[in-house]
């Protein structure tokens, strides 16, 4: 380089380049020294002024420095204080900066290494109010995380690593300044790094428990097919509020993972962000079911009064048996109901409750009429899957939401799906794309650690009303037939409130795909096109299409 700044070929150009950055600074006003070794006493004056006393161009003086010191650094004021501000608002802002750890000597570097975080949260959320609090944190901490691909941190869950910041919300503010940036933020209590206290009651401990992190590879970052993007824009512009995340899957391999938008206050969504699922929970529910009958300890064609015979049920017909809580064929109430909330506030305050679980729901239904005998209609209602849960704890003799863990996400490695510890089988799950992609690649692989061939046939077997009437739902699938052939299973999961879950799952058997979409704070996702038709139905059924043509366009190209 040095080489280059002497009179030659590429000098005419440097020069040119050289001088009209100089102009853009003010000749140097706005470039502050940080560090020259030579002269020391340099560092914090601007390139200017050092010029002007030592009668020089800063053109000259520049070159000069590079020349005596390739280390020389500088500080400069390129910004608009009015664009950051601006950008620090946009959601998708992390607050980021490449300064470093340091140990204070004569050198005066930028104060972004001492205060960064700080003036973000302290100066310009809690003080000046350019961006509310918990966005501040998020775009300090969950954010960069989600963006580079750190799994482990950047949020306060169990589980996560222990980077934590105690501080006083009054009293966080950088003090480090351009003339004096070796000074340390005020206002952090506590401070640990991977579980280890670096700050203790104000006091710096001296422990040096960091590391260097690495992202995690490609395999486990969002992956995108520019069509299925496509299709998700025209449904979900940029602008949308709420955030969704899609799932494409072949054969059982994840060939589109990607999420869209932000929920929880600004926290992007990404193929690991947890979302909640709603009613497309039925499917583990079943999955468990299964298992118990493949094991021989549960009897579709049983009578539910077989496994809890304390259990005192009003009945219309004949007994209630396990198949038609599978089916929704039970004819039981819906506990969302309007009707039965009603009932289920007045059994809590008898019973001085303020939650039901999966026991204490079953004690409600022996207070409460059927709406009709059983086996007579398909009618969807949420209290059979719960009951069957409670059914299953008492199979298993564990709690479901403990046996569900151990014989479900446990095997095939589910981390981050989690499930109530109290009330199941309705629709209290949550789960990544991640994890989902592990519970359909299993399905569609036929996994031999949850059941036999036999058992995954009969997931999506269909079943009969009394009268022989065939019910087109299998173990959480709603069933789609074409000339006696499933071509399709499908399932939609609702959650209470404008902000809940809005999802949608299509599983295809014709080109053996699945096309999963989880929506979360963004209640158009749940409406009826002018066609009568559920938006999120409609959204999935041109994601399939999409792949189907690209499936086909491939075949084509072959040929």
């Amino acid at each position: 380089m040095l080489e280059r700044l002497e009179p030659g070929p590429e000098y005419a150009r440097i020069e040119t380049a050289i001088r009209k950055k100089l102009a853009a600074t003010d000749q140097g006003q706005r470039v502050q020294i940080a560090r020259y070794r030579p002269e020391p006493g340099w560092a914090g004056k601007r390139l200017k002024e050092i010029a002007d006393e030592m009668k020089l161009e800063p053109f000259d003086l520049l070159l000069q420095t590079l020349k005596n010191d390739s280390g020389t650094k500088i500080v400069n004021f390129g910004i608009n204080e009015d664009d950051v501000r601006y950008v620090m608002q946009q959601p998708w802002v992390a607050t980021a900066s490449d300064g470093s750890a340091k140990i204070p000597t004569e050198d005066i570097p930028h104060p972004r290494n001492y205060g960064t975080f700080p003036r973000k949260i302290g100066h310009y959320s809690v003080r000046e109010g350019v961006v509310p609090l918990t966005q501040a944190i998020r775009s300090s901490t969950g954010l960069p995380a989600d963006i580079l691909g750190l799994r482990d941190r950047g949020y306060l869950r169990v589980g996560m690593v222990a980077d934590i910041a105690v501080w006083s919300e009054k009293e966080l503010i950088d003090k480090a300044t351009f003339d004096k940036p070796h000074r340390y933020c005020e206002g952090i209590r506590y401070l640990l790094v991977n579980g280890t206290p670096a700050i203790w009651n104000g006091d710096i401990t001296g422990t040096l428990a960091g590391q260097a992190l690495r992202h995690e590879p490609t395999s486990r970052r969002d992956v995108a097919i520019t069509e299925v993007n496509d299709v998700v824009r025209r449904y979900f512009p940029n602008d949308s509020n709420g955030g969704l995340a899609v799932l494409v899957t072949r054969n059982g391999e994840a060939i589109h993972s990607k999420g869209y938008g932000t929920v929880r206050a600004n926290e992007s969504v990404t193929s690991v962000t947890s979302l909640r699922l709603a009613s497309i929970t039925k499917q583990f529910a079943s999955m468990c079911a299964a298992m118990l009958i493949e094991a021989g300890k549960l009897d579709l064609a049983a009578n539910v009064s077989h496994y809890l015979p304390d259990l005192n049920l009003q009945t219309k017909g004949r007994e209630l048996h396990i198949e038609d809580l599978l089916r929704h064929t039970s004819g039981l109430p819906n506990f969302v109901s309007k009707k039965e909330k009603e009932s289920i506030d007045a059994f809590k305050k008898e019973r001085g409750l303020s939650q039901l679980n999966n026991e204490t729901h079953a004690e409600w239904l022996t207070t409460i009429p059927p709406r009709r005998p059983p086996g007579q209609k398909y009618e969807y209602t949420n209290s059979g899957y719960v009951l069957l849960t409670r059914i299953i704890e008492v199979i298993a003799r564990e709690p479901f939401h403990q046996f569900q863990k151990r014989r479900l996400f446990d095997v095939l490695e589910m981390d981050n799906t989690t499930d109530s510890t109290r009330f199941n089988g309705s629709g209290s799950m949550a789960t990544t794309l991640e994890d989902y992609a592990k519970w359909d690649r299993a399905i569609w692989q036929k996994d031999d650690r949850l059941l036999t061939p036999a058992g995954y046939k009969m997931l999506f077997s269909r079943g009969a009303l009394d009268n022989g009437e065939p019910v087109d739902y299998g173990f959480g699938w709603k069933l789609t037939y074409r000339d006696g052939q499933l071509v399709s299973a499908d399932h939609g999961g609702w959650g209470s409130g404008t902000t809940a879950a809005r999802n949608q799952i299509k599983r295809s058997f014709e080109n053996n795909t699945t096309v999963a979409v989880f929506a979360q704070e963004y209640p158009e996702f749940g409406r009826l096109t002018e066609h009568g038709r559920k938006l999120r139905e409609v959204f999935v059924e041109d994601i399939s299409n999409a792949i189907r043509q690209l499936t086909k366009n491939a075949i084509e190209d072959t040929k």
